[in-house]
């Protein structure tokens, strides 16, 4: 019983992670990041990490779970944090368009 709990809280674990990764690439797409929204951000990928340091790893099973979610989240903390040091970037580029 035990480790279908943890296993279902691996699950919830990775199913935020997509859904933030999900949040920053459709919705976020729309609008030019300002602080405040940096700092929602922010924090959302902090609690995903924090979780993700601080969930129970049993056996080495686990433990692999646990190592790739927290190098996936560390990875995408470029990601993250990119647009708010050039908050036009989005907007300026441009799929498809050809060079003159």
């Amino acid at each position: 019983m035990r480790n279908e709990i943890l296993t279902q809280s691996y699950r919830e674990l990775d199913r935020d992670i997509v859904l933030f990764e999900g949040y920053g690439r459709k919705e976020k797409d729309l609008v030019i990041e300002t602080p405040a929204t940096q700092a929602e951000t922010m924090e959302r990928y902090e609690d995903l990490c924090h979780r993700a340091k601080e969930i129970e790893a049993p056996d080495p099973v686990y433990q692999l779970i646990k190592n790739h979610l927290n190098d996936y989240l560390e990875a995408m903390r470029e990601k993250v944090e990119a647009p708010y040091r050039n908050p036009a970037g989005r907007l300026l580029h441009c799929d498809g368009v050809f060079p003159l």
